[in-house]
């Protein structure tokens, strides 16, 4: 017998990257723009030049909507608190906190989010254990 998609969905680990603009937007309860890469994504509309994980320089990133990032950063801890995911990435006080600062910027971590990394890096936290 198959698993509802709902359980299946939560055997995934999450992270998403919140930068000190967003929560400067959460805190006055402002506009937050989605965005996507405007070199994926089809369509004309407004494009701004964004940070985007993987990427060393910001790239143009297509505008798809605007929404409350109040009730976005709601949303977020609503789920974290009912299904343990996404974890949160304060990407902005990660590099403040990188000791490698003036070679290199974090763009995300490891699929366990417990590894930052920088673009095009890996980590293997396999067992190094020899017999």
């Amino acid at each position: 017998m198959s698993e509802p998609m709902a359980d299946i969905s939560r055997r995934f680990n999450l992270s998403i990257q919140v930068t000190d603009a967003f929560m400067t937007a959460v805190r006055r309860d402002a506009e937050w723009p989605l965005v996507f890469p405007a070199a994926i994504c089809d369509g004309d509309g407004e494009t701004v030049l964004q940070e985007w994980p993987g990427e060393v320089r910001a790239v143009p990133c297509r505008v798809i909507r605007r929404v409350s990032a109040r009730q976005l950063w709601d949303r977020i801890l609503q789920a974290s608190y009912d299904y343990s995911e996404p974890g949160v990435l304060f990407i902005d006080r990660i590099n403040q906190l990188n000791n490698l600062w003036c070679c290199e910027r974090i763009t995300g971590t490891n699929p366990c989010g417990a590894i930052p990394l920088p673009p095009y890096r890996a980590c293997d936290l396999g067992n190094q254990h020899r017999s």
